[in-house]
C-alpha cells in the first residue's frame, strides 16, 4: 500500500513538472519569464510549520535567514541555489531551504549571488566565496557546512575548490543536491535520458 502511495505522489509531480512547470523553461521563453515563473513556484511553495524568514544582507548581498522550529544559530547551513546560474532567488528557493532547515534544526542561509548574462563567470564564485568569509565572521568554519541544488551544487564544488587552493579553512561538511557539475556535456545521460527527464532540456543548458 505504502509503495502504491508513494508511486501515485511521485506520478502526480512527474505530470505536474510535465504540464505545469516544464513549458515555462524552454528556449524560446525569454529569460526574464522564466525567472519570473522560478520565483512563482517559490512562492507558492508548501513550508514547515514555523518556518521564520528573516532578510539580512550577507557580504553585502541580499540574503535571507531561514529558522526552523527550535532551530540552531550557533550553526548555519550555506545555502547556494540552483536555477542555471542565470536565475534563482531567495525566493525561489524559501520552501527548499526551510524545508532543509527543519531537517537539520540549523539555520539556513540563502544569498542572491550575482547571476549571468548580467554577471558573466566568474561573478557568481566571487560571491559564494565572499558569503562564506562573513559567515566565518560570525561563526567559526566548524559550525559551518555548505549545501547546494542544481547549479548551486556545482559552485558548492567550485567555492570548496577555491577555498581548498588559497589554503583558506574549510566548511565541517558540504551537501549537493542533483549537482550540475559537466558544463561541456560529455556524460552519455545527458542523451540516454533526455526523453524521460520532465523538466530539463538539452538545448536548454547549452
Amino acid at each position: 500500500m505504502l509503495r502504491l502511495r508513494m508511486q501515485s505522489i511521485r506520478d502526480t509531480l512527474r505530470k505536474a513538472l510535465i504540464e505545469d512547470v516544464a513549458p515555462a523553461f524552454r528556449l524560446e521563453v525569454p529569460l526574464e519569464q522564466q525567472r519570473v515563473a522560478l520565483d512563482a513556484i517559490g512562492a507558492n511553495a508548501m513550508l514547515p510549520e514555523g518556518a521564520t524568514f528573516e532578510p539580512r544582507a550577507l557580504a553585502g548581498l541580499p540574503a535571507q535567514w531561514v529558522v526552523g522550529r527550535g532551530g540552531r544559530t550557533d550553526r548555519a547551513l550555506l545555502h547556494l541555489h540552483g536555477g542555471g546560474y542565470v536565475m534563482g532567488t531567495c525566493q525561489s528557493h524559501r520552501g527548499l531551504s526551510a524545508w532543509i532547515a527543519e531537517a537539520t534544526g540549523v539555520q539556513v542561509v540563502i544569498p542572491e549571488y550575482r547571476l549571468a548574462p548580467e554577471h558573466p563567470f566568474p561573478a557568481a564564485l566571487e560571491d559564494a566565496i565572499a558569503c562564506y568569509h562573513a559567515l566565518c565572521e560570525r561563526l567559526d568554519p566548524s559550525a559551518i557546512a555548505l549545501v547546494g541544488d542544481s547549479a548551486g551544487g556545482g559552485l558548492t564544488l567550485a567555492t570548496l575548490l577555491s577555498l581548498r587552493d588559497v589554503g583558506a579553512r574549510l566548511p565541517a561538511a558540504a551537501v549537493v543536491l542533483s549537482p550540475w557539475t559537466d558544463m561541456t556535456f560529455s556524460g552519455a545521460t545527458i542523451k540516454t535520458r533526455a526523453a524521460i527527464d520532465p523538466w530539463i532540456d538539452p538545448s536548454l543548458l547549452a
